[in-house]
């Protein structure tokens, strides 16, 4: 799998194949080189709009990542399937932990942010 940063502020959905979300993406090594082969995607590419994010040489003795790594990269992972992957596959109480706080402040952001806008304790207009 090929780390992808997409910098849009939408979901980019490219070629029926992939969908892109603001944040690190993980896409299968083929459908990455097919990607690269369209016009539009390398547009983006050029523009930095799409960021290939290199290989790292800093990885644990079973392949993975490094954790220093995926510390930098959970707080840009936005998409749940991803992050779920990492917290029932990856094993490392640090980086699992991570992943469940991240998955857990895309899950409630929306609801957190209305009940500051609005406190919590609102009254009804019923009265």
């Amino acid at each position: 799998m090929a780390l992808v940063k997409y910098n849009g502020k939408n979901v980019y959905y490219c070629n029926f194949t992939s969908r892109l979300m603001p944040g690190i993406n993980e896409i299968p090594e083929g459908e990455l080189k097919a990607l690269l082969l369209h016009p539009l995607f390398q547009h983006r590419v050029e523009e930095g709009i799409i960021v290939i994010i290199p290989e790292s040489s800093d990885k644990e003795a079973d392949g993975k990542k490094s954790v220093k790594e995926m510390m930098k990269l959970i707080p840009q992972i936005y998409d749940h399937a991803y992050l779920t992957r990492i917290i029932d596959e990856d094993g490392r109480d640090k980086v699992v932990d991570a992943a469940k706080k991240q998955l857990h402040k895309i899950s409630h952001q929306a609801e957190e942010e209305e009940n500051e806008h609005f406190g919590s304790n609102t009254k009804s207009n019923d009265n």
